[in-house]
């Protein structure tokens, strides 16, 4: 989901809530019938136990804190579990293509002070790597592109492909 943001002039992709909606029956299913195993004396349920435990923590945690990608004119701003992670232009080096994988190819992005790798899978947000390393670009040259006008100009070009 992507929008333009008219107060920060920015634009702002959300992962959907749906996603991790999926997650929490089963995660909480799944650790129940671990717990009614341990109550049978079952000690090998303790490993999957934590396992479920965990995935349904994922879950609450993204429902409460979806990932969230914003950018403006101004800088890069990814927001994962609620921390948000701000970044001007100068910053980072990239966009560049990451590993590709069923769901598409992820975007690179280097931190200068650290050399750290920040990665992104677009597809988490509804898009391909073309469109938003195109965003990224033009947010860099000054011109704030939304994902509407980048598909408009690229499906009239045919050259709208979803897996990057």
């Amino acid at each position: 989901m992507s929008g333009a943001n008219p107060q920060s002039q920015s634009v702002r992709w959300r992962v959907g809530r749906a996603r991790f909606l999926l997650f929490l029956p089963i995660g909480l299913l799944l650790s129940g019938f671990c717990i009614f195993l341990l109550m049978d004396e079952q000690p090998l349920a303790l490993v999957p136990l934590g396992v479920f435990l965990l995935l349904t923590a994922w879950a609450v945690a993204g429902l409460i804190w979806p990932p969230e990608l914003d950018i403006s004119v101004a800088g890069l701003r990814y927001t994962k579990w609620g921390k948000p992670r701000s970044f001007c232009w100068n910053e980072i080096e990239g966009p560049t293509r990451g590993p590709t994988f069923g769901s598409g190819t992820t975007l690179k992005l280097v931190i200068k002070a650290t050399g750290q790798n920040l990665s992104l899978a677009p597809s988490l947000f509804g898009c391909t790597y073309e469109e938003v390393a195109d965003i990224i670009n033009d947010a860099r040259a000054g011109r704030l592109t939304t994902s509407a006008m980048w598909r408009r100009g690229h499906r009239a070009r045919g050259s709208l492909n979803r897996f990057g």
